[in-house]
């Protein structure tokens, strides 16, 4: 389950812009965490909302959040466990959540994959967060950043 600043996404900034970043973009006093999520937002995409980074944050090769779910054979766990996956599909349909493989996959499986593509067009309503600019501390933060990492050692 993704959660606010969970563990993969913070392990996975944390990973991205490791001590070098936060050495140089770091004030005294200040919570390292909140800096290396400050450069990690001023980094993201220009169309990406508030939900990057701080819901998720996977680049390549970074930790990622993994779903198990073990049935024991001959049980109702498997027909249980597709009455909870289309429930979360309605859910995050209903709720507009990021990660919407769930619903994708049984869509086409309902209707064909040219047909899901359609429906999936026509129904899409954005709920995501409002796109906020990068503060002014943040792009100083960015700009010092950028000067250390071009300096020459």
């Amino acid at each position: 389950m993704h959660r606010y600043k969970g563990y993969a996404v913070r392990k996975n900034v944390a990973r991205a812009f490791g001590l070098d970043a936060l050495r140089s973009a770091w004030q005294d006093g200040e919570d390292p965490g909140k800096c290396l999520f400050d450069l990690a937002r001023a980094s993201r995409e220009p169309e990406a909302s508030d939900l990057v980074p701080f819901w998720i944050y996977e680049p390549p090769g970074g930790t990622k959040v993994e779903r198990r779910v073990f049935t024991m054979q001959y049980s109702k766990d498997e027909q249980r466990y597709r009455r909870v996956q289309k429930s979360l599909v309605l859910y995050r349909m209903v709720f507009g959540q990021p990660r919407q493989d769930y619903l994708l996959e049984h869509l086409v499986r309902q209707f064909g994959e040219h047909q899901a593509r359609q429906l999936t067009e026509r129904g899409r309503i954005d709920l995501a967060p409002p796109r906020a600019e990068p503060t002014a501390v943040v792009a100083h933060r960015v700009a010092a950043l950028d000067e250390t990492t071009l300096e020459a050692p």
